[in-house]
């Protein structure tokens, strides 16, 4: 069985009708450009529907422009406007890389998505809550202050109602597996994977996957490298998985399962603190 990117080996045994029959290439999925550009094509899908919801806004209610951008000003940082924005791109990143398969005569199903027994599935669930339990235990020991750095870094994006609650919960159980799981092992890792040995390919996207969670960005210390480190763990199990399954079910569970572990205890304190609906 090829490997998750590989290109499937050549038969051992000579085509009698090769002379006959028109030589069929093999096809890739996806290319190395994709890597860029299925990115590049949901933030600007993203950014093209913004200005239209705000062109719309503008002319329902007569503002001019700078009365449109004091307005966008106020709300930007809003938890809603927040959440809303990911779960467009991230609707943009999934119609991009199905947009892109189709254009190459290839479907989601075939590709990414190849049926998997329930039990690998219920496996991988249950590393997820696993892996969970572990980063929430390595996390738990750091000084005080380092704590106290990551909940406020964390604290900027919880939700104060239950309605924003619901909605982290689909983005970060529903929306975030799957749609990452397509473009970093769907696209990054197969990719890679036809270029180089299986565990440069998984290194690399995983430091990929880690990058692009920012929390060096934002906490360029002790914490920010914690939690990289985390994630970059994190990505190599699932570039294992993907390989060993064949298929992204697993990693989509893991890492549905994962993410519902660490945002759980936080939403329920919330809930339990008493909220707005």
């Amino acid at each position: 069985m090829p490997g998750w990117g590989e290109k499937p080996a050549p038969s051992a045994e000579p085509d009698e009708a090769a002379d006959a029959t028109p030589l069929v290439t093999f096809r890739p999925a996806h290319r190395w450009w994709d890597i860029a550009a299925v990115p590049l094509l949901a933030v600007a899908a993203t950014l093209l529907l913004g200005a239209a919801v705000a062109l719309v806004y503008a002319l329902l209610h007569g503002l001019s422009f700078p009365e449109l951008r004091a307005a966008f000003d106020r709300v930007r940082d809003a938890t809603y406007v927040v959440y809303g924005s990911q779960i467009v791109l991230y609707f943009a990143l999934a119609a991009a890389i199905a947009a892109l398969l189709a254009l190459r005569g290839y479907g989601l199903r075939e590709t990414h998505f190849q049926p998997v027994r329930g039990r690998v599935v219920f496996a991988a669930l249950v590393m997820g809550v696993v892996l969970a339990v572990l980063a929430m235990l390595l996390l738990s020991v750091l000084p005080e202050e380092t704590q106290r750095q990551m909940i406020e870094q964390s604290d900027l994006l919880m939700p104060e109602t239950v309605g924003e609650a619901a909605l982290l919960l689909v983005i970060a159980v529903l929306l975030a597996p799957l749609v990452e799981e397509l473009y970093f092992r769907g696209i990054v890792l197969r990719v890679l994977g036809a270029r180089l040995p299986f565990a440069g390919a998984a290194a690399f996207t995983a430091v990929f996957f880690s990058l692009m969670h920012g929390h060096l960005f934002t906490m360029p210390d002790v914490a920010g490298w914690v939690l990289s480190g985390v994630i970059f763990v994190l990505g190599m199990v699932l570039a294992w998985l993907t390989r060993w399954s064949g298929s992204l079910r697993p990693a989509i569970a893991m890492h549905a399962a994962y993410n519902f572990v660490l945002f759980m205890p936080s939403i329920g304190a919330m809930l339990a603190a008493g909220v707005q609906t």
